[in-house]
């Protein structure tokens, strides 16, 4: 009975031992799981930070509505589905560049980009680049009139980052209103071209090419003598023109 029972024993601490090391197994293949999720997902970022850095090097910036200095406040939601609070400083000039400064969690940080954003399209591109002390954000969304009276109007982005640490997410944001200004605007009332008449440097004198026949001379008959020749003979013979003929 004593054997059997150490015999029972030992058969208890093998099928622990076996839990023990299962349990282990499968505790390193989820870590390892884990890790290679981790990286694959921050591979994929780093290829969605590249494109989104080629996108914004490739957009032609354009400002027809005539921003300026703006001021932005919202929030991004990371991969991970956390929501933190953030703000934006942004000067824009005439062409469409512009640079500020970011305010989250993680500090400030300078940033640089550009705005493309037409007068009559109701969405403009927007993308830019932030500057951390170890890292990179690539940015790249839409802007657009969120609300307006008259020519003041809110205006809101809404974009999606990539980080080159593996961080993705979305964000949106929102302006106080701003002054909107069209840019190059039609005159509310047509030109129209009038002709002006500009005289010629040099006045041109015409040559005739034919004379008139009312101006034409009366046919000589046979005999007389044309005035100017009758003019010419009464000088010779020493005569007055005006009296003599």
């Amino acid at each position: 009975g004593g054997g059997g029972g150490y015999s029972h024993g030992g058969g208890s601490a093998g099928d622990v031992l076996i839990l023990c090391v299962f349990v282990l197994v499968v505790v390193i293949l989820c870590v390892m799981g884990y890790y290679c999720l981790k990286d694959q997902c921050q591979r994929q970022a780093k290829e969605h930070l590249h494109d989104l850095r080629t996108k914004r090097q490739a957009m032609v910036p354009v400002n027809a509505l005539g921003l300026g200095p703006t001021t932005w406040t919202g929030h991004f939601v990371e991969d991970d589905g956390k929501k933190e609070p953030t703000s934006y400083s942004l000067m824009f000039d005439a062409v469409g560049r512009f640079n500020g400064m970011t305010t989250d969690e993680d500090g400030n940080a300078p940033l640089d980009g550009i705005l493309s954003w037409a007068k009559n399209p109701g969405l403009g591109a927007i993308a830019w680049e932030e500057r951390q002390a170890g890292w990179t954000v690539e940015v790249c969304g839409t802007i657009s009139v969120a609300s307006n009276n008259g020519a003041m109007a809110c205006l809101e982005i809404v974009a999606s980052y990539y980080s080159s640490t593996g961080v993705y997410g979305s964000m949106n944001l929102i302006s106080p209103p701003v002054l909107l200004q069209i840019l190059e605007a039609p005159d509310p009332v047509p030109k129209v071209p009038i002709a002006v008449a500009v005289p010629d440097p040099v006045p041109q004198v015409p040559i005739a090419t034919a004379v008139p026949t009312s101006l034409q001379a009366s046919p000589t008959l046979p005999g007389s003598v044309a005035p100017a020749t009758q003019h010419v003979e009464l000088q010779t013979m020493g005569g007055h023109c005006a009296t003599s003929y």
